[in-house]
């Protein structure tokens, strides 16, 4: 499975694919059939894209599928997604989930904006590479989260142009 089937795979897992696009690119990448589980590839085309519980269960056999096989934790985990300090194991839906401290296992730390900020870091998955913007604030244990950023994000945050707090810039 090349990269751009993996994204577009796990988006769509995740429940970030915007249904239309992804059910246009399910019918017209010619290699994916020979690339995933038959009877899970068969499940996605036949698939009623209109009826959100037909969606669900597409979702949870792809999981399922895809999860056997994931390296790191930042495949599963949504572009922008909260962390609940005290649950490890993140569940957004009855099959969906991450675990946090194997999300944390992986990831380079080292890049803060200062030490006043330390709550605030970017890292990258020493797995596959994924930069992260992370906010832990000070005693909000419900404000926390980490999102996926890209390359220029964090080549403007080591040049001092941090992002706003709470701006979503999925990179």
């Amino acid at each position: 499975m090349n990269t751009v089937q993996q994204k577009h795979l796990w988006k769509f897992a995740r429940g970030e694919a915007e249904l239309q696009l992804f059910e246009a690119w399910l019918y017209s990448d010619e290699e994916l059939e020979s690339v995933v589980d038959g009877h899970v590839y068969l499940r996605l085309i036949s698939c009623d894209f209109s009826d959100p519980e037909a969606v669900r269960q597409c979702r949870k056999e792809l999981w399922s599928n895809l999860a056997v096989n994931k390296q790191c934790e930042c495949e599963s985990a949504r572009n922008f997604d909260t962390i609940r300090v005290f649950r490890s194991d993140l569940r957004r839906d009855d099959f969906v989930h991450w675990n946090y401290d194997q999300f944390v296992a992986t990831q380079d730390t080292s890049f803060k904006p200062s030490d006043e900020l330390d709550w605030r870091y970017i890292s990258r998955c020493k797995v596959c590479g994924t930069n992260w913007l992370v906010n832990h604030p000070p005693r909000n244990f419900d404000g926390n989260s980490i999102e996926r950023v890209s390359d220029q994000l964090v080549e403007d945050a080591k040049n001092g142009a941090w992002p706003p707090i709470g701006t979503k810039t999925f990179g």
